[in-house]
């Protein structure tokens, strides 16, 4: 379903969920009001938003099935070598060109019914700004395809192959996640890496991805530890 203009995606498809079936997606070009993790803001000019309804799921490996989507979405479409910075900002050339949000609700006064749970998975690509666009808003971490590349993709093929790679990918959660871990894994350019765990800044090295999309590291005093909802940077820098 397109939309010309929408605050944004993921939250239409929240507000509107019990009207919707599962599996109706949303995309815009116009998003008002979009947003990314931790409510930071995403400004969507020269940007598609795609978001996706699903009823039923409640998996905390949705945001890393949807990373690897969108990577694999970039790659067919362009041929670009996409990278995934843990969580889900997919990347050219360490350059962020693609963001994700998923969110979850339930619909009943019962949350532990698996029946009631929703999720809403958005992704937002940065399809044909100038680098000059990023540059001005001061962020020099981020570009676009176009800016890449020179490519400019198709917003409608783009939103498309998203979907279908995602829901190719939900198949995994459910039957083979070792597959789906494995495949996030090889694009995944955080493991390996010194990183600094935000806010709390402590320092480690990324080693390794559990069985629920958790970062593990080893910090500086050795001890293992696994991170979920919290934000990574490099220590230097975005990566």
């Amino acid at each position: 379903m397109y939309i010309d203009e929408v605050d944004s995606t993921n939250s239409y498809l929240l507000r509107s969920s019990k009207i919707y079936k599962s599996g109706t997606a949303v995309v815009t070009l116009n998003q008002t009001a979009g947003r990314g993790r931790k409510d930071h803001v995403w400004d969507s000019r020269g940007c598609v938003a795609v978001s996706v309804l699903f009823k039923g799921i409640s998996s905390p490996l949705l945001p890393l099935a949807a990373a690897v989507a969108a990577a694999v979405t970039i790659y067919k479409l362009s041929d670009l070598n996409t990278k995934i910075k843990w969580p889900n900002d997919i990347l050219i050339n360490e350059k962020k060109i693609c963001g994700i949000l998923c969110e979850g609700r339930t619909l009943a006064a019962n949350p532990t019914a698996p029946g009631d749970a929703i999720a809403v998975c958005g992704a937002g690509f940065n399809l044909g700004q100038e680098q000059n666009f990023f540059e001005r808003a001061n962020l020099c971490h981020a570009s676009s395809i176009y800016a890449q590349a020179g490519k400019i993709l198709n917003y409608i093929d783009t939103a498309e192959q998203f979907l279908l790679n995602l829901e190719e990918n939900l198949k995994l959660i459910k039957n083979n996640v070792p597959m789906l871990l494995q495949e996030y894994k090889d694009r995944c350019i955080t493991i390996g890496r010194e990183v600094k765990i935000m806010p709390s800044e402590e320092i480690g090295t990324a080693v390794d991805i559990d069985n629920n999309g958790a970062l593990i590291v080893k910090t500086q005093s050795g001890k293992i530890k696994a991170y979920g909802d919290v934000s990574v940077r490099g220590v230097d820098g975005y990566i």
